[in-house]
């Protein structure tokens, strides 16, 4: 065997190694060159705060990635659900207080994991539907017990009173708005990934998962319990939303022409909104945070129309569609989460 041939031989070994680690390493790796990106340049300044802020970013990323494989079979779809999660502006929030504060939100997708597997696994009996109740709940226990046992030990991470209002409604719209924190937002680009999503899980009909976002929903407007802090609870809707856009940017890579109409009215709205951003901000309201968002919102129009264009003429082009919504979605969430943590440091 020549010396070329054996190297090539190392090469597939090596590749058959790693190959049972699965495309999370991939994930990984690429949630830890955005934090990197993101929280580098504080990092020597406030090192052991950025650098938990970073890896809480990267552990909720993560997390969401391994929960949305459950039910989005794209390597994109899930990356893009990690990302949106772990690298959102409510996640991004936790980085004005205490370093601790973030970690339950952090490991939230973790703590559904158990609950969402093995109700993936196993078939419905009495005893077996009691358990999965009771691994849904588990998050919710274990978040309490988090903040009951760190208040009476080391006090409060985070304001306690803080509960969700209206605010936060418009943050969804704008995220980016200063007025806001920990808003229940997708980014700009993702936001017709979501609709879609959010459309494609009413079509299937599987309300069981809406019980838990409805339940942290009203906690969340709710007084403090166990020493939570109300908002914290919109990080089980924001997780939903997330692993919906995964589920919605899936759904626009492979849509058909059947499908068309629903993107054309996503494509509708994120345009509408672009001009109402723009011509706000050219009356001089807004200041930067509505051309960016005008802008932003532009591109998401430009992104679906594509792709309602692709679909209206029965083009499929499925590599075509994940470079350009892959692409679209990574720069807002690059532009747009260095502009909220250049705010909070």
């Amino acid at each position: 065997m020549t010396r070329k041939s054996n190297t090539l031989a190392k090469l597939s070994l090596t590749s058959r190694d790693w190959r049972p680690l699965g495309p999370g390493t991939g994930a990984t790796l690429l949630y830890l060159v955005l934090a990197v990106y993101l929280f580098g340049p504080y990092i020597r300044v406030r090192f052991p705060e950025v650098a938990a802020y970073a890896m809480h970013s990267v552990t909720g990323a993560l997390g969401c990635f391994v929960l949305s494989r459950r039910w989005i079979s794209s390597f994109g779809g899930s990356l893009f659900a990690g990302a949106i999660y772990g690298f959102c502006p409510f996640m991004l929030s936790f980085s004005a207080f205490h370093p601790a504060a973030g970690l339950p939100a952090a490991l939230l997708p973790w703590m559904f994991c158990p609950a969402v597997y093995y109700r993936a696994r196993l078939a419905k009996t009495g005893a077996q539907s009691t358990l999965n109740i009771l691994l849904a709940i588990l998050p919710f226990v274990l978040v309490a017990a988090f903040f009951r046992l760190s208040a009476g030990v080391s006090g409060f991470f985070m304001p306690i009173q803080v509960r969700t209002g209206w605010q936060h409604a418009v943050g969804l719209a704008i995220p980016l708005w200063d007025g806001v924190r920990f808003s229940l937002s997708v980014y700009h680009v993702a936001l017709p990934a979501f609709a879609l999503g959010l459309m494609m899980y009413v079509i299937i009909r599987r309300m069981s998962v809406l019980i838990t976002v409805a339940v942290a929903l009203l906690l969340s407007l709710a007084d403090p319990i166990f020493a939570v802090p109300p908002i914290f609870w919109l990080a089980v809707p924001m997780l939903y939303a997330a692993v919906l856009t995964g589920l919605g940017l899936q759904g626009l890579a492979w849509a058909g022409a059947s499908d068309r109409r629903w993107i054309f009215g996503c494509t509708l709205t994120v345009g509408v909104m672009a001009i109402l951003m723009l011509v706000l901000n050219a009356a001089g309201k807004g200041g930067p945070v509505f051309r960016v968002t005008g802008l932003s919102y532009a591109l998401a129009a430009v992104m679906t129309a594509s792709i309602f264009f692709l679909t209206r003429s029965k083009l499929r082009w499925n590599l075509f569609r994940w470079i350009l919504l892959c692409g679209g979605i990574a720069v807002d969430i690059a532009c747009s989460a260095r502009l909220l943590i250049d705010r909070f440091f």
